[in-house]
């Protein structure tokens, strides 16, 4: 046996809800396969809650948007995947650039506390880009 083995007790790992409907199952299950002896539990919530209970010790790791703000020195951050945003309209809406669209188009906002809402808002307000907001969303699979 290697040294695996040695790895015993719970890990606490947090995780938001995109990550959890997507590749984590697989990833567990390797987990699971390499270290028999550790009990994995995973915690939902959001970016901005979840890096808060790591940071406070209630959570060993998240899997998280990336932080918005400086990350502690005792803690590391590495991406694991990136993902672009896109601009996504019906089919009947014409070809427009994707200002247009979101200016003229109903928008559909994601929550400014979501990092990810946060970095769109961002990046709204950088191109100066007026929104016709119709709904909020509390998570990118509300779709």
């Amino acid at each position: 046996m290697g040294s695996e083995s040695q790895y015993r007790g719970e890990l606490l790992l947090g995780a938001v809800f995109s990550i959890q409907t997507g590749g984590l199952g697989l990833v567990l299950a390797r987990l699971r396969e390499r270290f028999p002896h550790l009990k994995i539990k995973i915690l939902r919530g959001m970016s901005i809650d979840l890096a808060a209970r790591v940071e406070n010790g209630e959570l060993d790791a998240v899997l998280i948007t990336e932080p918005q703000q400086a990350i502690r020195p005792e803690f590391c951050w590495q991406t694991l995947e990136s993902e672009p945003f896109y601009v996504v309209g019906h089919k009947d809406v014409p070809a427009l650039s994707d200002s247009e669209i979101l200016s003229q188009y109903p928008f559909v906002r994601l929550d400014p506390r979501a990092w990810a809402g946060s970095m769109i808002d961002n990046e709204l307000r950088r191109r100066q880009v007026q929104t016709n907001e119709m709904m909020e969303l509390d998570s990118l699979q509300g779709r």
